[in-house]
């Protein structure tokens, strides 16, 4: 998110300025800008994107590797297990599986919401928009 928002930031301001950039022969320094920080996004991006198959098998393979180093546990400390115990944790266990597996997106949903939170109200609380600094219709 700081990756797209330099991004946004240096973008917006090249494009209020342009005419000076091309009065001033500058365009080629602000798309090199430009670029460069569209690289930094893209690492960001590409790692992110890289790290998503880990993740996906992790929170897949736990609904295996829970059950099965439980039951190791239980048998190297010499725990019985009668049926009634299996079943019941096996059943609790696929009962846990969805809301585990969704953890991380609401996870991400969460930030991207408290980040869009704070930009709104970083606009909201402009000190242009402040009723001190507005002028009513009709008043001169």
């Amino acid at each position: 998110m700081v990756a797209t928002d330099a991004r946004l930031k240096y973008l917006n301001e090249a494009l209020v300025n342009m005419k000076i950039m091309k009065l001033y022969v500058r365009v080629n320094h602000f798309k090199n800008a430009i670029q460069n920080l569209r690289k930094v996004k893209y690492k960001w991006l590409s790692a992110l994107q890289l790290r998503k198959p880990y993740d996906g098998f992790l929170f897949w393979s736990s609904t295996i590797l829970v059950p099965v180093s439980t039951f190791g546990a239980c048998y190297f400390l010499k725990i019985p297990l009668c049926a009634s115990n299996v079943f019941t944790f096996v059943a609790t266990l696929s009962l846990v599986q969805e809301p585990i597996r969704l953890c991380r997106d609401v996870l991400a949903v969460v930030i991207l919401a408290n980040v869009s939170f704070s930009r709104i109200v970083k606009v909201l609380e402009a000190p242009e928009l402040q009723s001190a600094n507005v002028r009513q219709k009709g008043s001169k």
